[in-house]
C-alpha cells in the first residue's frame, strides 16, 4: 500500500498530512495560508482524527483552533473544507453547540474541557488554526 509523504512541516496520519500553525489569522486568512501549501483547513471526519489533533496541537498554549466548518445559511447544514455535509451528531459539539448560527458561522477544535469539543465561532475572530491535505 502506498503512504504518502509529508513535508517536513506536515505529520502524517492515516493516509492525511496535517500542520497546525499558532499564528492567529480569521478564519478566510487561515484558509489563504493553508492553500499556500496546497492545503485545506482541516476537514473533520472521525472521532479518531480528532484524538490525533487534540495530541499534536495540546503542547501548544492555544486552546482554541479554526478547522474546515462552515454554516450554510442556503443548505441549513455545516459543511466540511471537503465539501460534505457535518450533522450536529457526527462529533463532539460542546454543550449548546452549535448556537447563534447569525454571528457564529465557523467551527473551531477546543481544547479548553475535559477532552475536545467543537464549538462555532465568529469567522472574524483571530485564531491559530490546523491544515490537511493528502
Amino acid at each position: 500500500t502506498w503512504i504518502p509523504a509529508c513535508s517536513n512541516t506536515f505529520f502524517l496520519y492515516d493516509g492525511f498530512c496535517y500542520q497546525f500553525f499558532i499564528d492567529e489569522h480569521v478564519a478566510d486568512a487561515a484558509e489563504d495560508v493553508c492553500k499556500t501549501s496546497d492545503s485545506l483547513l482541516v476537514s473533520l471526519n472521525y472521532p479518531h482524527q480528532i484524538s490525533f489533533l487534540s495530541g499534536l496541537v495540546g503542547n501548544s498554549n492555544k486552546k482554541t483552533f479554526f478547522v474546515g466548518l462552515k454554516w450554510d445559511d442556503v443548505n441549513d447544514v455545516w459543511f466540511r473544507s471537503d465539501g460534505s455535509p457535518m450533522y450536529y451528531s457526527d462529533f463532539m459539539w460542546d454543550d449548546d453547540e452549535p448556537k447563534n448560527k447569525e454571528e457564529n458561522r465557523c467551527g473551531t477544535l477546543n481544547l479548553e474541557t475535559d477532552g475536545a469539543v467543537i464549538r462555532a465561532e465568529s469567522c472574524n475572530t483571530d485564531h491559530p488554526f490546523i491544515c490537511q491535505k493528502r
